[in-house]
């Protein structure tokens, strides 16, 4: 069988016979969209019948593979040339209706293998969807809203179906930010619950003051702490800084907020030597951000250490740490008007404006240069003054600490008893 060359038809078939290639391309690239769309269905379909799993190191899901290829046959028949075509498209099989129901089914799965991995508390899948196949999958929404103008385009439907599918990739735009913020509400869900049930309370925080500071973390700070920020961590693994940083941020200011916020809400009561544990606590967050095998840059750890959930940490701190010492021995003076042997009186110091009193006491004539290392590590490296760390709530935290008030011992007036005047210890 021979074929005659283009040129040699008549001019009258040049035209139908180019007519008839767009339309079998035009019909080639729907199927092909339509096949396509059958098994996204069927993955779609095992992934709301499965629990999340850890990924195996692949650059996205299954499920995003197959919908990522139902954009190109969609894009490749919206660039065809209209006039080409002999014969209107078929309402139900238009690119611009098809292109519609592909992202309604992506910004519908991506919503619900959202929730089902928060439900389940897998991050490392929450993260894997959020942060590799969400992105692949909003760059074909926006290849397809860009190629779709109500402007260019002649029928009324064809400019209502532009504008839905405009309205669609705007909201797939918006699901980072809303996914990250859903993540943050199940951390904070997590990390309240794992407070409720294992941080102790009463005596735990009220022991008196013991010669030797806390320098082990309790076990329940470990335990909750580990719980929920460690799968985070791995689950950021491999991701570069820029994807890290909004989800560690996300999950440290969960954690830190739900623990402030369990405190407060049942009003547990703190010795010095309870608020310098709770302060060992705390450090567990710390410890966790710098062991090796998460791989944070130190520079990353630095900037999330200076999220402001910190500041308002040591602000609570400070504000525990407001009350008196244990009694420490003075020496009386002698009596001018009698001969007696040297006796003892006990006087109180605070805490917060004095700081050397958290070195152990503790341990007479400490060195200056203690005190201001104590401040130092309190404050993660110096700088503004106590104050510019207090929390908003200042008056709730100072209502937390067993000892409220310095007590005051009267002054002497009377000449004869001046010497009744207490001077600190030689």
């Amino acid at each position: 069988m021979s074929f005659l060359p283009l040129g040699a038809l008549p001019q009258e078939c040049e035209k139908e016979l180019a007519s008839l290639c767009h339309s079998l391309l035009h019909q080639s690239l729907l199927w092909s969209w339509d096949q396509g769309f059958c098994q996204a269905l069927g993955s779609v379909h095992r992934d709301q019948n499965s629990l999340p799993s850890p990924r195996d190191g692949s650059s996205c899901s299954r499920t995003t593979e197959l919908l990522q290829q139902l954009f190109p046959p969609l894009l490749d028949a919206l660039q065809e040339p209209r006039s080409a075509l002999t014969l209107p498209w078929p309402p139900g099989l238009a690119p611009l209706a098809l292109g519609l129901c592909t992202l309604q089914t992506t910004l519908l799965w991506v919503l619900g293998r959202a929730q089902q991995h928060l439900a389940a508390w897998a991050p490392g899948s929450f993260l894997f969807l959020i942060q590799k196949d969400l992105p692949l999958l909003l760059h074909e929404a926006q290849a397809l809203s860009n190629l779709v103008s109500k402007d260019s385009l002649a029928l009324e439907v064809e400019q209502q179906l532009a504008l839905q599918i405009q309205e669609l990739t705007a909201q797939i735009q918006l699901l980072p930010e809303e996914s990250l913020h859903l993540f943050a509400q199940e951390c904070r869900k997590q990390a309240t619950q794992g407070f409720e049930l294992h941080m102790p309370r009463g005596r735990h925080w009220c022991l008196h003051l013991c010669p030797e500071l806390p320098n082990v973390p309790s076990d329940y700070a470990g335990l909750v702490v580990r719980t929920v920020l460690q799968p985070v961590l791995q689950g950021l693994q491999g991701l570069p800084p820029t994807a890290q940083v909004p989800a560690l941020s996300q999950v440290l200011t969960a954690i830190l907020g739900a623990w402030l916020d369990h405190i407060l809400s049942h009003r547990i009561r703190f010795s010095l030597q309870g608020a310098l544990q709770l302060r060992q606590d705390f450090g567990v967050v710390r410890e966790v951000l710098e062991e090796e095998r998460w791989g944070l840059a130190p520079d990353l750890r630095q900037t999330l250490l200076m999220l402001s959930i910190f500041q308002q940490l040591d602000g609570a701190l400070l504000c525990l740490l407001e009350q008196p010492l244990p009694r420490t021995r003075v020496h009386r003076r002698p009596l001018c008007c009698c001969a007696c042997d040297e006796e003892t009186m006990d006087l109180p110091s605070r805490s917060l404006n004095n700081l050397e009193s958290l070195e152990p006491p503790l341990q007479p004539g400490a060195a200056p240069a203690q005190t201001t290392q104590l401040l130092s590590t309190l404050l993660r490296g110096g700088g503004p003054s106590p104050e510019a760390y207090l929390v908003g709530n200042q008056q709730a935290w100072l209502a937390l600490r067993q000892h409220q008030h310095q007590h005051q011992y009267p002054r002497w007036h009377l000449p004869f008893l001046s010497c009744l005047e207490a001077s600190p210890e030689p």
